[in-house]
């Protein structure tokens, strides 16, 4: 999803017209909101009954969060670098989620192997 996202923000940044921007803004909004129903349902299956609802509120707030305070700094780096600073937000999270799939590949591959 990460990967996505990237190429999503480079795709905004690097078209500048109407369409493109607004399928790049579209792709964003269904990642967040499939990573938000993945989230809920993921808690379900995953954690005891009587935890439920406090991991969601802990997930839904740092999801919330983590959106808000994630502008702040997109908006920072816009104003002292303009579109560069967007390309360096994509580059970071295309290493980030590479590494984070090498990470569970490699884990994946660990648990069948041991």
């Amino acid at each position: 999803m990460g990967l996505v996202a990237a190429l999503a923000v480079a795709l905004f940044v690097g078209l500048p017209t109407v369409i493109p921007q607004f399928v790049a803004l579209a792709a964003i909004g269904l990642l967040a909101f499939a990573q938000a129903v993945w989230n809920t349902n993921r808690i379900r299956q995953l954690a005891d009954p009587q935890y439920q609802a406090r991991l969601q509120a802990i997930t839904s707030m740092a999801f919330t969060l983590g959106l808000l305070v994630g502008a702040l700094w997109a908006g920072a780096a816009i104003d002292r670098l303009g579109n560069r600073g967007l390309l360096l937000g994509a580059a970071v999270l295309t290493v980030c989620s590479a590494a984070s799939l090498a990470r569970s590949s490699g884990a994946r591959t660990t648990q069948r192997v041991g």
